[in-house]
Formats: structure tokens, sequence, C-alpha cells
């Protein structure tokens, strides 16, 4: 079996914050170039992270690239670990990244609604309680 190397490195990383997820500490910011950078962050960075979600920001921070050491030296996805997060914008730090001109547009209700993930799940039997099972998939070790 083939060890796994990790090179790291420190990087500024600019663009829209999305996709949060508190009880793993993680995040993606979406570039200018349509691209996404996957995150983890400190407890410490929480209240941070929470207003600066669907804004501009950059954030600093050590990238994390794991590299399989087997024949073929693979390489993995890349995440930053934030050790810094500002809002960009005015004095306030409240305006909004611009989606359109990035190529992506904001999720809505209705974009969910048409998604196929509500109900997706109506006609499964080995569940009985719904609350439960998403819960045992949240604590499962990614």
């Amino acid at each position: 079996m083939a060890d796994t190397m990790i090179r790291t490195s420190t990087r500024t990383i600019k663009g829209a914050l999305r996709a949060v997820d508190l009880e793993r500490n993680t995040c993606q910011i979406f570039t200018a170039k349509g691209k996404f950078v996957n995150c983890v962050f400190d407890e410490s960075l929480e209240w941070q992270i929470k207003d600066a979600l669907d804004c501009e920001v950059e954030a600093t921070g050590e990238v994390i690239t794991p590299y399989s050491n087997g024949s073929n030296g693979s390489r993995k996805a890349e995440w930053l670990r934030i050790e810094k997060v500002e809002m960009i914008g005015d004095e306030d730090g409240d305006e909004e990244f611009d989606f359109e001109a990035a190529g992506l547009k904001p999720f809505t209700g209705k974009d969910l609604l048409e998604s196929g993930l509500i109900g997706m799940w109506k006609d499964r039997t080995d569940m009985d309680d719904s609350n439960d099972f998403a819960r045992r998939l949240r604590e499962l070790e990614l």
C-alpha cells in the first residue's frame, strides 16, 4: 500500500464563501474563475465564517496537498486550512459577491425544489427516522 505524503504552502484565496458545514468546520470558496477551494477552519473562526457566508472574502492559510507515494505519485484534492478570513467590500463588510460575474448563480429555494433533493427518500423503507439517519451520516468519519 502506498504511503501518503502531504505537501504544504501558504496562500491567499479571494472569492465567495459558500457551502459552510459548522459541524465539520468546512466551507468552500468560489473564485472569480468559477472554481472552488475546499477549506477547513478552527472553531475560533466560526463566527467570522458565519458572518461572511455568501460574501466576497480573502482567506489566508496553509494549503494542504496530499500526494500518494505510489508509482504514479497522484495528487489529491487540495484543502486550505484557514488561519485568517476577511470580508472584502465596504466598511461594514456586507458587500455580496457578484455570482453572475463569476459564472455562478445563487442557489434559491426554487432551485432546491426543482433539484429533486426534497422528497428523494420518500419511498425508502430502510429508514424509520430520517433525522436519526441524517445524524448518523454526519457522524461518519470520511
